[in-house]
């Protein structure tokens, strides 16, 4: 089983939808975000709330690879997934991508 993570800055971000995904293998205290659904067969390893952090996020590269960041600020949530054999990385992020749209 392969290891993605995702982080939320949700503070600034998103709206609720409820989530319909069984939780019997998950980290003890960890559910689902309530936007974001998992892949299928995935299951969550850790989790980590916070009512407010801030956070520097990338937002671009120079032509150097210099990385640009921007500091965000909000409601803090990161879940550790691991997904089931033969997920790919291009499918996770189209999941993910998917949902914020």
């Amino acid at each position: 089983m392969r290891t993605i993570s995702y982080v939320l800055l949700c503070g600034a971000l998103f709206l609720s939808v409820p989530s319909l995904r069984a939780q019997d293998q998950d980290a003890e205290g960890c559910k689902d975000s309530a936007i974001i659904t998992r892949m299928p067969g995935s299951t969550i390893h850790s989790c980590e709330n916070k009512e407010y952090e801030q956070k520097s996020m990338p937002v671009s590269k120079d032509q150097d690879g210099n990385v640009t960041e921007k500091k965000v600020e909000g409601e803090y949530h990161s879940w550790d997934y691991g997904t089931r054999d033969g997920v790919s990385e291009i499918q996770v992020f189209r999941n993910f991508e998917t949902a914020l749209k």
